[in-house]
């Protein structure tokens, strides 16, 4: 049986507010993750903005007829 340090997993999935929700749902399919960390200047100490999560994607941009590849996660 596997304990649970042997399934937890450090690395965060960020993204930055300006990158586009077809982006996001990339990282999110890379890193087999159902949300990631919305974040300024990820990697220099950033704040946190928000989350971006596959419900995100399904019901603020699917649903509403917006362009992923042309929608901002922050418009979202």
């Amino acid at each position: 049986m596997a304990l649970i340090e042997d399934l937890m997993t450090t690395k965060l999935v960020t993204v930055k507010p300006n990158q586009t929700v077809l982006e996001a749902a990339a990282q999110l399919d890379q890193n087999g993750v159902g949300a990631v960390l919305v974040v300024e200047d990820p990697g220099e100490g950033g704040a946190l903005c928000g989350l971006f999560s596959e419900r995100d994607l399904v019901h603020r941009v699917i649903v509403e007829g917006l362009d992923p590849a042309d929608t901002p996660i922050e418009s979202v």
